[in-house]
């Protein structure tokens, strides 16, 4: 107690030492200043016996003020360490150079007529297109590599299949995008690009996509393969079928039995349902999607879910949900999924829910912002698969 009180009484504190970051970080040595040590002295004579008696030292007083956690300040980092370190640095710093690089040149090409007819300015759909490939990745992979290279592989093949769909989607709706608010500007409608420009720039895409396939296992190749003829019927079916949104979901969500047989070139239950559970989804979103162009598509008679459930589509998709998950729960449970994946499975439905209800489907700007959110629900949905494998 009587230590304490001569503490209390001491006019002035003890002087600290100046440590600069180099020194915090451990590249040099933390030694007091020679003003600051002379002072150390000084006011350290002046400390009580008591005080001086618990055996603090001249150095532990003047560097009182240094956080005690930082007891790595006077220690020297190994020359090895540090140029590993530095190394690491200068790669992070051209990996960051490179991306930035690469992002400007894809935002520039992604600004012209060529770029804006593959849709590249506007990546949901073509997450929407991967992100059913990605589930039946998770569903049936067997090593690491299945989830990271195959989901890079057919990620790719995504961006250029749905760059070369809505390609096609554009050469046979030309003349109605002009009539359309939302689509008049497209690069065809507009004479931005030729059809024979577009001919070659979709067949390219789907040569690119032909060249994805050529990757996977033979039986994800003939899935593949077999999508061509309904996503070329799509733009037709619009002019004749009143539920064009149900070819587009057939279609759409062949990635997830291409993702399951990409890794054990075999069909099961579980690819089965979620390629049920993801038609179900395609279904809620691009009806959403479609509202935002119910009177051009009225007038120019173009046939659409939007126009086709008119005033019951609330408890239509509500349906086409219960139908989305109750298949995604049978994805998960034939593939014996940890409780982590119906945890996520139950936040995706609710997201899902959410949008069907509170979406204003006569406001245009809060049908296309349900419709992009969709990327997180079908990116949850894939988390929860993967977690469900691990956990």
């Amino acid at each position: 107690m009587l230590a304490l009180r001569h503490v209390r009484q001491l006019p002035l504190r003890p002087p600290h030492i100046t440590v600069t970051r180099q020194q915090v970080f451990g590249l040099t040595s933390a030694a007091p200043h020679k003003k600051d040590e002379q002072r150390g002295s000084m006011l350290h004579s002046m400390w009580p016996s008591s005080v001086r008696g618990a055996g603090l030292s001249t150095t532990q007083v003047t560097t009182s003020r240094i956080d005690e956690s930082s007891t790595f300040a006077s220690t020297r980092v190994p020359p090895s360490l540090l140029s590993v370190r530095d190394q690491a640095l200068q790669v992070w710093e051209q990996v960051d150079a490179l991306s930035q690089r690469a992002s400007s040149v894809y935002n520039r090409f992604a600004a012209t007529p060529y770029g804006r007819l593959l849709r590249l300015d506007k990546p949901t759909g073509a997450q929407l297109l991967f992100l059913p490939c990605a589930w039946g990745i998770g569903l049936g992979a067997t090593s690491v590599f299945d989830v990271v290279g195959l989901s890079a592989l057919l990620y790719g093949g995504a961006v250029v299949v749905r760059g070369a769909g809505c390609t096609v989607n554009d050469i046979f709706d030309a003349d109605v995008d002009k009539q359309v608010e939302r689509t008049k500007n497209r690069p065809l409608a507009a004479g931005e690009v030729s059809t024979p420009a577009a001919v070659a720039l979709a067949t390219g895409g789907f040569t690119a996509g032909l060249g994805v396939l050529t990757c996977l296992t033979p039986t994800a190749f003939m899935l593949g393969t077999m999508t061509l003829i309904p996503a070329l019927y799509y733009p037709i079916s619009k002019r004749v079928f009143r539920y064009p949104q149900a070819i587009l979901a057939t279609t759409f969500n062949v990635g997830a039995l291409i993702g399951y047989a990409s890794c054990t070139n075999s069909l099961a239950l579980p690819a089965l349902a979620a390629y049920a559970s993801g038609i179900c989804w395609t279904m809620v979103y691009d009806t959403i999607y479609a509202h935002q162009d119910k009177r051009d598509d009225a007038k120019v008679g173009i046939g659409s879910t939007a126009l086709a459930f008119k005033g019951d589509t609330k408890n239509t998709l509500a349906l086409f949900g219960i139908g989305q998950y109750a298949a995604l729960l049978a994805a998960g449970a034939t593939a014996g999924l940890g409780t982590t994946f119906y945890m996520g499975a139950a936040i995706a439905a609710s997201r899902t829910y959410q949008q069907i209800y509170e979406t204003d489907l006569d406001q245009p700007e809060q049908c296309a912002k349900a419709f992009n959110d969709n990327a997180k629900t079908g990116a949850l949905v894939w988390a929860s698969i993967l977690a469900g494998r691990l956990l």
